[in-house]
């Protein structure tokens, strides 16, 4: 039987603390969900709680896992960070140490837990309580909670339109979990659906959304609902790259089923940003499937410009994509 001890910590670390764990994730990864050292420095901590696990043999790090979720208001936490060493596999370390960040998340009003794994027959993970939903999702609920996901998606909540933080990330991967009948949540990025395809991932929705938005300059918001991290949909604004980055972008935007017309709210905040900003034009793509969006569009005063014949493959299946395209109410 391996010996190992254990400890659970809270970003932001001391600065000594830091060169040694970002060693140890190096030994696997180049980087993962999120930027390792402005974590550790508590970049995110305005918003996001993050507690991890720290697993030590012969006084060296052997395994780490961590939890994620909102300062205040936490209904949901994502698991990420969950790596052992190669000559210590094998004895559950991984399954201890996100156990324990698992608890610990559900001690602080967390009712699900979810984390991204690659799909295979048997993971590690169903030791300690987690069910794969499809794909690389899995899931995990709180004591007592069958579905908490029913009730904070209900319908006739109050909807509210606000910036995006990093509170968001556990409530971005949990809506993209939901089988949306949008069937394409975010076209520049190629989110789609759990509906229509195998999710190939889940913590890291967010961040692939948020750091290419964040790095063009671009702006996301939030659909929020009956609580303050509740993501009922979000919406982003992305400056096309190069001589157009000054006065084009594209606008995407995605709901739950039950809050369709929180799609509206979210383009009105986009274009009141886009003419903030003196943007000529503002593009937006459209899987031919996705009729309500396309519709929430036009009422916003854009127009089908373009027809791309088969540029998405879902299922066996070519979909065009409408180009959409605004440009008089901007100027």
């Amino acid at each position: 039987m391996v010996q190992y001890t254990q400890e659970l910590l809270t970003y932001p670390l001391p600065a000594e603390r830091w060169p040694a764990l970002l060693t140890f994730w190096q030994t696997e990864w180049n980087h993962t969900d999120v930027d390792w050292l402005e974590a550790l420095r508590g970049a995110y901590a305005d918003s996001l709680a993050i507690r991890l696990a720290v697993a030590y043999s012969d006084g060296r790090i052997v395994g780490t896992a961590s939890a994620y979720y909102p300062r205040g208001g936490a209904e949901i936490c994502c698991c990420a960070d969950v790596l052992t060493l190669q000559d210590m596999r094998g004895h559950g370390i991984a399954a201890n140490l996100t156990d324990t960040v698992v608890k610990s998340a559900f001690g602080a009003g967390c009712r699900v837990a979810y984390l991204g794994n690659a799909n295979k027959p048997r993971s590690v993970y169903e030791k300690i309580g987690f069910q794969r939903i499809r794909g690389a999702v899995m899931r995990r609920g709180a004591p007592g909670e069958a579905d908490p996901e029913a009730g904070w998606y209900a319908a006739g909540q109050p909807l509210s339109v606000r910036d995006t933080v990093w509170a968001d990330l556990p409530g971005v991967a949990c809506l993209l979990a939901q089988p949306l009948s949008i069937c394409v949540a975010d076209y520049p990025r190629g989110l789609v659906s759990a509906k229509y395809a195998d999710p190939p991932r889940c913590v890291s929705n967010f961040t692939t959304v948020w750091y290419e938005v964040a790095n063009r300059g671009g702006k996301m918001l939030t659909l929020a609902g009956a609580s303050p991290y509740r993501v009922l949909g979000f919406g982003t604004l992305t400056p096309e790259p190069g001589p157009a980055r000054g006065h084009r972008a594209v606008v995407e935007v995605v709901a739950h089923d039950n809050h369709e017309q929180g799609i509206e709210l979210l383009i009105e905040g986009l274009m009141a940003e886009a003419r903030r900003r003196n943007y000529r034009a503002v593009h937006a793509y459209v899987v031919e499937s996705d009729q309500s969006k396309a519709r929430y569009l036009r009422k916003a005063g854009f127009s089908s410009v373009a027809e791309l014949p088969a540029q998405v493959r879902l299922g066996g299946r070519s979909l065009g994509v409408s180009l959409f395209s605004i440009v008089a109410a901007l100027s």
